[in-house]
């Protein structure tokens, strides 16, 4: 299994000026991971609810788990932690293919906190896949480093899932 960061800069696809949502010099995450298994198997994992369940990992409290349900035309995140919701993301679908998912993502915890955008591409054949996933649209340093740190641990755990 191969997770990484992708450290230098890199051109963002066409994303990043769709109908405006990414103010310019936002932040963005890059990164990529092997796993062994056919697109349409990651590609379920990826959007199946009961499956994202099984390797999204947010930072934070690890005993409270993490829950993912479909909305009309989207998902919704939910973690519950001692005092309550913990972390609330949702976001809907605005490209739904065999090799590229993209989704808006906001996270409703804090008041305020603007809508980003994830792309996620699918390159492989039969039995090993390549995912790229870009996140952009982040508002600071600080928001970056946490889903560098998320993205990473999740990816981790999504090729964990196809040993």
């Amino acid at each position: 299994m191969s997770t990484y960061g992708l450290q230098q800069e890199m051109k963002i696809p066409r994303i990043s000026a769709r109908g405006g949502l990414i103010p310019s010099g936002a932040w963005h995450v890059a990164i990529s991971a092997i796993a062994n298994a056919d697109r349409s198997r990651i590609l379920q994992a990826l959007t199946v609810p009961e499956y994202m369940e099984a390797w999204l990992c947010l930072p934070g409290d690890p005993k409270h788990p993490t829950s993912a349900s479909r909305t009309a035309n989207g998902y919704r995140i939910q973690r519950s932690g001692p005092c309550g919701l913990d972390v609330d993301i949702a976001g809907s679908y605005l490209t739904f293919r065999r090799t590229k998912v993209l989704f808006t993502w906001q996270d409703n915890t804090c008041e305020g906190r603007p809508m980003s955008l994830v792309l996620i591409r699918l390159y492989g054949e039969f039995a090993r896949t390549r995912v790229c996933l870009y996140h952009v649209g982040l508002p600071s340093a600080e928001e970056r480093a946490w889903y560098l740190k998320m993205w990473g641990a999740s990816l981790e755990r999504l090729s964990a899932l196809f040993k």
